[in-house]
C-alpha cells in the first residue's frame, strides 16, 4: 500500500501516494503466541504494502547518495521495518496506549479499518509517487545547506516548555560538517506523521520521558531511533491535546467510540491537519481537495487488501462540512 500534517505538514505537499493496483493475499495467520497487532498486520503484510519504504528502494538509493552535501550514512537504515513498527507498537502499549489496533470490545473488521487509517494517512503524509514511507522528515528542512530558522517553533500555553535556542550544526559525517544548519532547534515534520510545532515535541517528550526538555533540546532523535518515531506518531493517534478541537484519531475512526458524527476516516484527517484540510471534498478541484482524495485512495485501497467495506454505517470518507 503506498499509502503523509502537518501534525502537521506532508514532507512535501506536491507529490501524490497511490498504493499500488495489484492486489496480493494478505498474509498467513501467524503462530497464537504472537501479539494482537500482530496477528491483524504481518510481516509480509507490511513488506507487501510497504516495498519501497524509506532505505528499501532502488528509487531511494538514487535520491540519497554520498554526493549529496545532506547525505549521512548512519541515515542508511530500515527505518520503517515491521520490527521497528511492533517494537514501537509494544514501547507504547506499556505506556499506556494498549487500545492502539486492539479497542475492546470491537470486531476484527473495526480494528482493521482502523489499521487502514492509520496507513493510509502515514502513506499520505511519507509518499513519494507510487512510494509510502519513503520520507523520514519534510524534505525542505532535510536538504537545506545551511543558516534556516529553526520552524514551527511554538510552545502554545506549556510555559514551563523551553525550545532550544543554539545553533544546530550539519552532522560530522556530512560534507557540510561544522556549518550551522538552523539557526535554533527546527520542529519541523519527522517521521510517519510528521510529528510537527513545539508543543507537540514537548508534549511526545513528556510522555515519553517525563521531561519536555529531552525533544525540545533534540528533536533529532525522532530520526535516530526508529522505534521512537514510529512511537511519535501512534502517540499522537492516540492521544488529544487540550489544543485540539476534535478528537484523537483513534476514537473517531470507530462509530461507536466517535462523539463526532458523522464518524470515519475524514475525522482522522480532521485530526490530523483539519487547519489545512477541512471541509474538502473527494475528487474536487482544490489543493485541500486533492490531498484529501489522495488519503482517501490510500484507506480505499488498503480497505481492498483487507477485504472490507468503508465508507458504510454513515462513515464519512472526506471532510466536507467539518470545521473541528
Amino acid at each position: 500500500m503506498q499509502l503523509l500534517f502537518s501534525l502537521c505538514y506532508a514532507a512535501t505537499t506536491s507529490r501524490t501516494t497511490p498504493m499500488p493496483t495489484t492486489k496480493p493475499t494478505p498474509g498467513a495467520t501467524p503462530p497464537a503466541e504472537t501479539s494482537p497487532v500482530e496477528q491483524l498486520l504481518t510481516r509480509n503484510d507490511w513488506d507487501t504494502l510497504f516495498p519501497n519504504r524509506w532505505f528499501k528502494s532502488p528509487l531511494w538509493h538514487l535520491y540519497y547518495t554520498s554526493q549529496q552535501p545532506w547525505y549521512y550514512p548512519q541515515m542508511e537504515v530500515d527505518y520503517y521495518s515491521y520490527e521497528n513498527f511492533i517494537k514501537a507498537v509494544k514501547f507504547m502499549e506499556a505506556s499506556g496506549h494498549g487500545k492502539f489496533l486492539n479497542e475492546p470490545g470491537t470486531s476484527l473488521e473495526d480494528r482493521k479499518r482502523e489499521l487502514c487509517a492509520f496507513l493510509g494517512n502515514i502513506a499520505h503524509e511519507t509518499g513519494e509517487g507510487d512510494n509510502g514511507l519513503f520520507y523520514r522528515e519534510e524534505l525542505g528542512y532535510e536538504r537545506t545547506q545551511g543558516g534556516w530558522d529553526g520552524a514551527y517553533r511554538s510552545v502554545g500555553s506549556r510555559t514551563t516548555y523551553k525550545m532550544g535556542n543554539t545553533p544546530v550544526y550539519f552532522r560530522n559525517s556530512t560534507k557540510l560538517a561544522g556549518k550551522v544548519r538552523f539557526n535554533s532547534a527546527s520542529y519541523h515534520g519527522r517521521g510517519p506523521l510528521q510529528l510537527s510545532w513545539g508543543y507537540n515535541y514537548g508534549d511526545f517528550s513528556k510522555a515519553v520521558y517525563g521531561d519536555p526538555q529531552v525533544l525540545l533540546y533534540y528533536p533529532d532523535r525522532i530520526l535516530d531511533e526508529p522505534k521512537l518515531g514510529i512511537s511519535a506518531a501512534i502517540w499522537f493517534w492516540m492521544t488529544q491535546p487540550d489544543w485540539r478541537i476534535t478528537h484523537n484519531p483513534h476514537n473517531v475512526i470507530y462509530k461507536q467510540l466517535s462523539s463526532l458524527q458523522p464518524w470515519g476516516f475524514g475525522r482522522t484527517i480532521m485530526a490530523i491537519n483539519g487547519g489545512l484540510e477541512g471541509n474538502a471534498v473527494e475528487n474536487g478541484p482544490s489543493d485541500a481537495d486533492k490531498k484529501v482524495t489522495r488519503r482517501i485512495k490510500n484507506y480505499r485501497r488498503c480497505a481492498e487488501y483487507f477485504k472490507i467495506p468503508v465508507g458504510v454505517d454513515g462513515e464519512q470518507l472526506d471532510t466536507k462540512g467539518m470545521w473541528n
